[in-house]
């Protein structure tokens, strides 16, 4: 595969969905998809989790905690840096695990 230095030639390769028909000199956007497309998934994660399921009573038991009274640190979020997970997720996941 040859692949040239000047940018707006035409490849012979594909980029990330885009054919080298449609790079022409410079850069594209990225395509949607097509709007007609019927949703193969539920909408909302809710759908996938059974209502007896046990990770609904470990997500309720979590958010009745307060979690600064049982000693977690970072419960408030730092006004630096980038945000982290959140104490009360990570403990979820934690005991589900």
């Amino acid at each position: 595969m040859h692949i040239s230095s000047r940018l707006c030639e035409k490849s012979d390769w594909a980029i990330s969905g885009v054919t080298s028909d449609a790079v022409e000199c410079g850069m594209t956007y990225i395509t949607g998809h097509d709007r007609s497309q019927l949703v193969l998934l539920p909408e909302a994660v809710d759908d996938y989790v059974g209502s007896d399921n046990p990770v609904r009573f470990i997500a309720a038991f979590v958010d009745g905690l307060d979690l600064a009274a049982a000693g977690f640190g970072r419960v408030e979020p730092t006004l630096q840096g980038r945000p982290g997970y959140a104490p009360a997720d990570l403990l979820k996941l934690y005991i589900y695990g």
